[in-house]
C-alpha cells in the first residue's frame, strides 16, 4: 500500500480547513495623493507670481481672508506679515470698511464692538509701528474703553500709540481723562485735529481766574508752534488750548473746529 504524503492527510482528516494566506505578502504600499489643480495648497498658481503681485492681493482681502491665507502656506504668511507691518496709519472707518466688509453698520455704533474690531487689527500690528490714527467715526472715548481695548491687543498703551504723530478725535467726544491717556501713550504727538464742542472743559483742571487772555497768549507763544483756530478765542478755548500744550509738549499744530 502505498504511503499517503502527510499533507493530503491532514486535509482529509479537517476538510473544511483552509490554508490561509498571507494578507501581508499580497499588500501593496500606499498610493501616494497626486496633486491635481488647486486641491493642493502647494499647487497653488498664485505662488508662481511675484511677490509684489500677492501683495497686492493681499491688500484687497479682508479680515477673515487674511487669516485663511496667512495660514496657507510659509510663503503666505510672510507676505501678510509684511502687509501688517507696512501699516503706519490707522483709519476705523477705512478698515471697518476694508477688513470687515461683513458686519453690520448698525452694530458698529456700540463701543463694545468697535473696541473688539479695534483690537484685532491692532494686535495684528507691529508695536511702535503706526503714525498716523484717525478714530472716526467713533461718537464717544472713555478712558476705560482703551484700556480694556489695549488689554486686548496683548500690548502696553505706548506700543500701541508711542510712534504716533498725527491724532485725529474730530467728531468725538472727549474729557480730560482721554487726553491724559493719549498724552501718555503718545509723547511724541505732534499734530492734533478735536472739535471744541464736544469736549468737557468742566472735566479740565480749575486754574487760576486771575490769569488774563494776554498771559495765557504769552504762554503759547512758543517756538514752533502753530495754531490753527477756526473759531474766536474765547476764554475757556484759550485755557483748552494751553492745558493741551502742556500735556502734549511736541504738539506744533493743534486744529480746533
Amino acid at each position: 500500500m502505498d504511503e499517503t504524503p502527510k499533507h493530503l492527510l491532514n486535509r482529509l482528516k479537517h476538510p473544511k480547513r483552509k490554508l490561509r494566506k498571507n494578507s501581508y505578502s499580497r499588500q501593496e504600499p500606499p498610493r501616494k495623493k497626486q496633486c491635481s489643480g488647486l486641491g493642493h495648497p502647494r499647487c497653488f498658481p498664485i505662488q508662481n507670481l511675484p511677490y509684489h503681485l500677492i501683495f497686492e492681493v493681499v491688500q484687497n482681502l479682508s479680515y477673515e481672508d487674511l487669516c485663511s491665507f496667512s495660514i496657507s502656506c510659509r510663503q503666505f504668511n510672510k507676505v501678510v506679515s509684511c502687509f501688517w507691518k507696512s501699516q503706519q496709519s490707522f483709519n476705523v472707518h477705512y478698515c471697518f470698511e476694508r477688513i470687515f466688509p461683513n458686519v453690520n453698520q448698525f452694530s458698529l455704533r456700540y463701543l463694545h464692538c468697535i473696541r473688539k474690531k479695534m483690537s484685532r487689527i491692532l494686535y495684528l500690528i507691529p508695536p511702535n509701528n503706526l503714525r498716523s490714527v484717525d478714530l472716526r467715526p467713533i461718537a464717544i472715548l472713555d478712558s476705560h474703553m482703551l484700556d480694556s481695548m489695549a488689554a486686548l491687543t496683548k500690548k502696553s498703551p505706548s506700543e500701541i500709540f508711542g510712534a504716533v504723530r498725527y491724532l485725529d478725535l474730530r467728531d468725538i467726544l472727549l474729557s480730560f481723562r482721554e487726553f491724559q491717556w493719549f498724552a501718555v501713550a503718545s509723547p511724541n504727538l505732534t499734530l492734533l485735529r478735536i472739535t471744541g464742542k464736544l469736549i468737557d472743559i468742566n472735566s479740565f483742571p480749575d486754574r487760576d481766574n486771575s490769569q488774563t487772555k494776554e498771559v495765557a497768549v504769552q504762554r503759547m507763544e512758543l517756538e514752533d508752534a502753530v495754531f490753527h483756530l477756526k473759531s474766536n478765542l474765547t476764554w475757556p478755548r484759550l485755557q483748552l488750548i494751553t492745558t493741551l500744550h502742556h500735556l502734549f509738549p511736541k504738539l506744533s499744530t493743534l486744529d480746533l473746529q
